[in-house]
């Protein structure tokens, strides 16, 4: 059963989004009292929910495009660079 839970959809979506989660629930806690939500289990449940949506957000319309890019930044492996660089000391 726990091997099921570690390997489940549900969370390797959190672990994917992760980072986005991390960065942006201070973010959203902040808000969420601002705006008058209590800490219960309802405000614990809603910023649980605001957090993951905004860390999807993030993920699918800036750092999914983002990585995209990667291709256009390729770079050599250590040994071809510093070969290179041995051959334009001498």
């Amino acid at each position: 059963m726990v091997t099921k839970l570690i390997s489940g959809r549900s969370l390797g979506s959190v672990g994917k989004y992760s980072y986005g989660m991390y960065v942006l629930h201070p973010f959203i806690l902040s808000w969420l009292g601002a705006a008058g939500v209590s800490f219960g289990l309802f405000g614990l449940s809603i910023s649980i929910l605001t957090t993951y949506l905004a860390a999807w957000i993030s993920w699918s319309f800036f750092e999914r495009p983002f990585l995209g890019l990667k291709k256009h930044f390729e770079y050599d492996s250590i040994e071809e660079s510093s070969s290179a660089f041995a051959v334009a000391e001498s």
